[in-house]
Formats: C-alpha cells, structure tokens, sequence
C-alpha cells in the first residue's frame, strides 16, 4: 500500500480502484463495488490492499446514501472515479457497505490496521471511515 495520506483514497490500491471503475463498462461498475465490498467479509486475515479497495467501495456507497459524504475526504476529488456511479445503483449496497466498513475497522486479523498501527496513525486513519460508516448508519431516505 503506497500511502500518501490516511484518507481513505490517499493511497495507490484506492486510486487504481477508481481507474477501474472508469474502465469498466457501466452495466459493470456497481458490481464492483459490490465485489470489493464483499471481499472484506472474510472472516480470515484481511490483506491491506482488500481493505484499501473495500474502504474505496464504501465511501461510494456512503456517499451516495448521505449526498456530500466525499466531499469530507481527502482525496475523493483527485484520487475518486471520474466518472460517477449512478446512486440508484449504489443505494441498495448500503448494507454491505456498513458491514464492511466494521470488517475493516475491526483490528483482528487485518493487515491494513496492523500497518498504521505500526506508524501510531491507526486514529488518523479510521477517520474516514468512521464518518463514512455514521453516513450509513444514519436515516434512510
């Protein structure tokens, strides 16, 4: 993970997210979304690059739920997809969302904690997600 910030798009494996979701076709893209999502709801140890991408996912998600959400994160602008996803297609990922966000807060068996907690950034870098994570949890609309 090359990591020029704690922000959840502040480093490579999020940017190349987004380049993906650019290249794919748009029928494609909100089931990619969906795949990094699910690949966080393993059980197993989480490689940092799974939770970088799974992070990417949700702060799409949760910005689609709760308008404006990217705009609190560092980076979205410049490292986020080009392209938006349509919000119709990333509402119904709320869920999964949510639950991967947990997955990947939680410091068990999880490479991406372990690294900032390595630098004592581990606070600075649960941030985003945490804020993320209320815009999901918070009121259905």
């Amino acid at each position: 993970m090359g990591a020029w910030g704690s922000g959840i798009w502040e480093n490579d494996t999020a940017a190349d997210f987004a380049g993906d979701l650019d290249d794919a076709e748009a029928g494609e893209r909100a089931s990619r979304v969906q795949e990094a999502l699910d690949a966080l709801s393993s059980p197993s140890h989480l490689d940092a690059d799974v939770v970088c991408t799974g992070l990417a996912a949700a702060a799409l998600v949760a910005d689609a739920v709760a308008p404006g959400t990217a705009g609190a994160l560092e980076g979205a602008t410049a490292y986020g997809p080009e392209v938006p996803l349509p919000p119709a297609e990333l509402v119904p990922l709320r869920a999964s969302a949510a639950a991967a966000l947990r997955r990947a807060l939680d410091p068990h068996e999880n490479a991406w904690a372990d690294l900032w907690q390595e630098v004592d950034g581990l606070d600075g870098a649960t941030a985003e997600p945490l804020l993320c994570l209320a815009a999901l949890d918070g009121p259905q609309g």
